[in-house]
């Protein structure tokens, strides 16, 4: 009866410092697993099943009557303390088993948390997305009215592949549009926080100028303001 069982885990070490007081204070042994490894990374807390707090089997109606008595353990908690001290016994006599199972763990969800880091800080930013890619404009919606802007000349060819109307954001902060029956216009862009602004369009500004979110729907680009939407699809190769 002198093996040791976890009789309550906790997400945080801190959490764990007065229920441990209250039974040592009553002459209970103590033993705690995992603090460090869950002090050095908080993310790894769920993977191993957090921080255990142990006393020895002999213990253990004791220990429970008091952790009850202070808010700390529920009755309907008693269940799953049975189930945990069957596998901590299980444990106790294959130990090698047991740490192995919690080294994967914890190599597992390092290996979320590295992959997550490395995607977000390779991931593109919302400028580079809008210059890097060549855009075709399928179609507007202006006023809840769809039309097909027609450039003059229109036909838009190059190495990259073929859009019969595009639009196109310079790195130098410029921005092409189609015309309606027209030559193309020419405007500026900039992103103010996560709205792109279009602005000092020489043609059709009241269509074109504004604040626009901005929808990268699947490989699709959406832009809209209160008055015009610009559906957009990725220039493609050929």
């Amino acid at each position: 009866m002198d093996n040791f069982v976890t009789i309550i885990t906790f997400s945080h070490p801190v959490e764990l410092a007065i229920p441990r007081g209250r039974l040592e204070a009553d002459g209970i042994e103590c033993r705690v697993l995992d603090e460090l490894t869950v002090q050095v990374n908080p993310f790894f807390s769920n993977a191993i099943g957090g921080v255990k707090l142990q006393v020895k089997e002999g213990d253990i109606q004791k220990a429970v009557a008091i952790l009850i008595d202070g808010g700390y353990m529920k009755k309907e908690d008693l269940q799953s303390l049975k189930s945990q001290t069957s596998l901590d016994n299980v444990s106790s006599k294959l130990p090698i088993l047991e740490k192995l199972l919690r080294l994967i763990a914890i190599i597992a969800i390092a290996t979320v948390i590295t992959s997550t880091a490395v995607y977000f800080a390779t991931r593109p930013s919302v400028s580079e997305r809008l210059t890097q890619q060549s855009w075709c404009l399928d179609y507007i919606i202006y006023e809840d009215e769809t039309y097909i802007p027609y450039t003059e000349k229109h036909l838009h060819i190059s190495m990259s592949g073929y859009c019969q109307e595009n639009i196109e954001l310079k790195t130098d902060g410029t921005i092409m549009l189609p015309g309606f029956n027209s030559h193309a216009v020419s405007g500026v862009w900039t992103l103010e926080g996560k709205l792109l602004q279009i602005s000092l369009v020489d043609t059709f500004d009241f269509v074109y100028n504004g604040f626009y979110t901005i929808d990268f729907s699947g490989k699709e680009l959406i832009l809209q303001s209160d008055q015009t939407t610009l559906f957009c699809f990725p220039q493609k190769n050929y």
